[in-house]
């Protein structure tokens, strides 16, 4: 993102929509957002408390293949301490 850490919560959305990607984030606005107005379309919480960033990488790459995995069914994401959540994907409007 050209702003780096001064993009807003809209423009990260507007632009992983755009690109049809994932985002990942600790935030709980973006999981209010997804589920109030679906938006940003795919999201991965990371709802795991306080971990190091080696432990965390340690997490991604351990379940990587069933995180990209529970996206063919599901719209978010959640990757808790002891199992990851897929929430079912909402059916979308046509624009």
């Amino acid at each position: 993102m050209p702003a780096g850490n001064r993009t807003t919560d809209d423009q990260v959305t507007k632009e992983a929509d755009a690109e049809d990607r994932v985002v990942v984030s600790k935030d709980a606005d973006f999981r209010i957002s997804h589920q109030l107005h679906g938006q940003p379309r795919r999201l991965l919480v990371v709802a795991m408390g306080n971990i190091s960033n080696n432990d965390l990488l340690a997490v991604f790459e351990t379940h990587l293949e069933s995180i990209v995995a529970a996206f063919d069914d599901a719209d978010r994401v959640e990757i808790r301490p002891t199992q990851i959540v897929a929430w079912p994907r909402t059916p979308r409007t046509q624009d």
